[in-house]
């Protein structure tokens, strides 16, 4: 308030000069003007920088909603086999699944539950307003446990105040087996009507789980007092409606996506495909021959070849499966190209959306020059998918790479300026033609 009343008189006092005569100062009135507009102009960014960085450091909401997700998906194996049973029929087992629902309900909403959905749960009968956290099939592979929230986004659709209505997207990680060890550690209860634990003393090793990172859509009811949140209702929000019986199943992900494990390369891996890549491409004619030859040979020719070549160092070399991980398609010299030139700097590499933390993967674009046979030259962009894992011994290694695509290396060609300005004066002329028509 302070700062906008001296602005205020400054502002009068420079308006009283400019009426008295500017040459009193020895300023003119364009530049006393010109003083204004910047002080103004000053004050407006501040106060939208202070705007922002108030918008960033107290947006409370958002802090509420990733310490209540934090608890939310901290539900253990046994939580979530508890919490998505689905008795139909009023038996026994129905009253001692209620129970342990009801038990494991209030561990996870502990502190985040309104009245009314307090109430619902005391009631004798399985509530659907929640959707726990629960098993789920992508890529091949079974979610069975969840661990780090890392982010939350929202959008408030319906805000009638103390109540609001939220479209929620989870950023978690979570712990996968692949769908084969799934069906052997799980089977479908149509009495619970959701999965039970085959053997109940079963573990599965660390070594048959990786971990991956998923999105996870919400519909969220709450109330919002005392910056702090109560949960009404919270259901999966996917473009496919599934009736309540048949949610939990695994095949059903439709509220889920998958998303990078990781933001950016690692640093080993990156310099590891650079390597690779960089020795790889820039061999002859002759070189590449060998390579098809020892391929269609035998292991032990190949991986000969790999060491002559000077590129065994980098891969991880499998004898049942070698020509799956490094087939023929992947030799950069095809139809008429004889000879490839690659810097190393030039390459790039962007994480896949299906890496994980045990499995990286890296689209990887090259732009080369390349010879063709008729001796002349040409820029290609090629593109590959690198995948990465840890040997124990040697750490990480290539394990396999697969040719996608190549294609001219041309980049867009801007506008020159008198070229922009001949358009302008043509687009004039043309405006002024119709106007004399009219």
């Amino acid at each position: 308030m302070i700062q906008k009343q001296l602005k205020l008189w400054i502002s009068m006092m420079l308006m009283i000069v400019i009426l008295t005569g500017c040459s009193v100062l020895g300023t003119s009135s364009s530049e006393v003007s010109n003083l204004i507009d910047t002080e103004s102009t000053l004050e407006e960014s501040k106060e939208q920088n202070n705007f922002n960085n108030n918008e960033e450091e107290f947006d409370v909401l958002k802090d509420e909603l990733i310490r209540f997700f934090r608890q939310f998906f901290a539900a253990s194996e046994k939580e979530i086999l508890a919490l998505n049973a689905y008795p139909i029929e009023l038996n026994e087992g129905y009253w001692n699944e209620y129970a342990e629902f009801k038990s494991h309900a209030h561990t996870l909403l502990r502190g985040y539950m309104t009245s009314e959905l307090e109430e619902k749960f005391n009631k004798q009968f399985l509530t659907t307003n929640i959707h726990f956290p629960r098993f789920v099939e992508i890529n091949g592979n079974v979610i069975i446990n969840y661990l780090d929230v890392e982010d939350v986004h929202y959008e408030v659709v319906e805000d009638e105040e103390p109540k609001y209505t939220l479209l929620t997207d989870v950023f978690v990680k979570a712990e996968v087996i692949s769908k084969d060890q799934f069906d052997q550690f799980y089977s479908f209860s149509d009495e619970k009507n959701y999965y039970y634990k085959i053997n109940a003393d079963a573990e599965i090793k660390d070594s048959d789980k990786d971990e991956i990172k998923v999105k996870c859509a919400y519909i969220l009811e709450l109330e919002n007092k005392d910056l702090k949140i109560s949960l009404n209702s919270l259901k999966e929000n996917g473009e496919i409606s599934i009736f309540e019986k048949n949610r939990r199943k695994i095949m059903n992900n439709d509220f889920l996506q998958r998303v990078p494990y990781l933001e950016k390369p690692e640093i080993s891996d990156e310099g590891l495909i650079k390597f690779f890549f960089n020795q790889f491409m820039n061999q002859d004619k002759d070189s590449y021959q060998y390579y098809q030859y020892a391929y269609d040979t035998s292991f032990e020719i190949f991986e000969q070849m790999l060491s002559e070549l000077d590129i065994k160092d980098y891969v991880m070399l499998k004898k049942e499966k070698y020509k799956d991980q490094f087939p023929k398609t992947i030799i950069p010299a095809k139809d008429d190209i004889t000879t490839v030139s690659v810097n190393k700097e030039d390459i790039k590499i962007n994480v896949h959306i299906d890496t994980s933390k045990k499995i990286r993967k890296y689209i990887v674009e090259i732009p080369t020059k390349v010879r063709l046979s008729d001796y002349t030259d040409s820029d290609i962009i090629y593109r590959y998918l690198a995948v990465v894992e840890d040997d124990v011994e040697q750490g990480a290694k290539i394990k396999s790479i697969q040719y996608l695509f190549m294609e001219p290396n041309v980049p867009l060609k801007e506008p020159e300026a008198n070229e922009e300005t001949e358009v302008n004066e043509n687009q004039e002329e043309i405006t002024d033609d119709s106007s004399k028509e009219s």
